[in-house]
């Protein structure tokens, strides 16, 4: 559940930014599109205090012949590159005379405004963006699959050990161990409701448990298991009320472990 939203955010997030790149893309081919245009009012031609009646013009390097009266506002869109002049004439006594001139200039279209280098700029940002947050969510999903994996496998190994009295066998789990103690050549494992005696020495019994790394040896003749402590004494640990004494060997160690 959490991944998908994870992927939802990150789907939305792109989807955002694709549509802020196009619409700064439409901005800049606007601007531009303005600098290609050109318009003009044959209204605010006037001979003397009359208005052209009869007239005609000219984009020369646009139009190849004249464009005769067709309504007071005159427009072009999109011109190409280059040097425009724009002439009105107006017929008087019968001969067409010139009345206006101006000239434009369209200069080349920046490199950087092309729209198809703005795409695929975009599309390449896009992709990019996809690409590394993908990288990156799929190495947090790996880490937490890999996490579990190995929770799950600590989980499964199997934390019981077998001891022998006499002709008997018996299965302890490790984790229910509280304290081993020794009696010349027989330990006493020690669990909250119960003990058991066995003929081993104490320092055999570190290589039967499957996770030797929990116990520790405070005494000559005493183990714990550290997370069975109860309460950390300087000179004593308590485990399950009882409280048991740090050998004077072992009480650097002692002070260094941390519950």
């Amino acid at each position: 559940m959490k991944n998908t939203t994870v992927h939802k955010r990150v789907e939305a997030l792109l989807l955002l930014l694709f549509l802020f790149i196009f619409l700064v893309l439409g901005i800049f081919q606007m601007l531009y599109s303005d600098e290609s245009s050109f318009e003009f009012f044959l209204d605010d031609v006037k001979i003397g205090e009359s208005k052209l009646m009869d007239f005609r013009y000219r984009l020369e390097g646009y139009d190849a012949n004249w464009r005769y009266n067709t309504g007071s506002n005159i427009a072009y869109e999109s011109l190409g590159t280059g040097k425009y002049q724009f002439i009105v004439q107006s017929k008087i006594h019968g001969d067409w005379i010139e009345v206006f001139s101006t000239y434009k200039t369209v200069f080349p279209q920046p490199f950087y405004l092309n729209p198809w280098l703005l795409v695929v700029i975009a599309f390449a940002l896009v992709v990019s963006i996809y690409l590394i947050l993908g990288a990156y969510i799929s190495s947090c999903i790996n880490t937490l699959f890999k996490s579990k994996r190995k929770k799950k496998k600590e989980e499964s190994i199997d934390q019981t050990f077998v001891v022998v009295s006499g002709k008997e066998q018996e299965r302890i789990d490790s984790s229910e161990v509280c304290y081993v103690s020794s009696h010349k050549n027989y330990i006493e494992i020690h669990r909250s409701d119960r003990s058991s005696v066995v003929r081993m020495k104490l320092c055999e019994f570190l290589d039967v448990v499957p996770d030797p790394i929990e116990y520790m040896q405070i005494r000559r003749s005493l183990i714990i298991r550290k997370d069975k402590v109860d309460k950390k004494l300087n000179k004593k640990a308590v485990i399950n009320g009882e409280e048991l004494i740090v050998g004077s060997t072992f009480k650097e160690a002692w002070a260094e472990v941390n519950l």
